[in-house]
């Protein structure tokens, strides 16, 4: 279910097939468009788009929101105030299920994107 509450699957929105400027500059052997995507691609991967690079990020946010002594309140103590069982399955935990669950996540969606742009054809 989508976060609108209708019934459809919520990962059909990788077709670069419905954006009629990707299809075309893709589709088109003069572009170049695939080779340079798959190049730049493969920088980022080398250099940003790193799973624990980018779950670092995550861990320093969680770091900053620790509660600071002698200040009864900060956004971290305000969240858990208000949804004190916020998740299922240890995803309420913010030591454990939070960032286990985004870091398995990032390397999900990284994995799936290595697959889908290396694998546009090349002319």
């Amino acid at each position: 279910m989508r976060w609108d509450g209708s019934p459809y699957s919520r990962t059909d929105w990788w077709d670069p097939q419905k954006n009629n400027l990707i299809r075309r500059l893709s589709e088109l052997p003069a572009t170049g468009f695939n080779s340079i995507a798959k190049t730049r691609w493969s920088d980022l991967r080398a250099t940003l788009v790193i799973p624990e690079a980018l779950l670092g990020r995550f861990e320093s946010y969680r770091d900053k929101s620790v509660p600071i002594p002698f200040i009864s309140e900060n956004a971290r103590s305000r969240n858990f105030a208000r949804w004190p069982e916020s998740g299922g399955s240890g995803v309420n935990n913010p030591e454990i299920g939070e960032l286990e669950y985004i870091g398995n996540w990032i390397a999900d969606r990284i994995d799936f994107l290595d697959t889908q742009i290396m694998a546009q054809p090349e002319f």
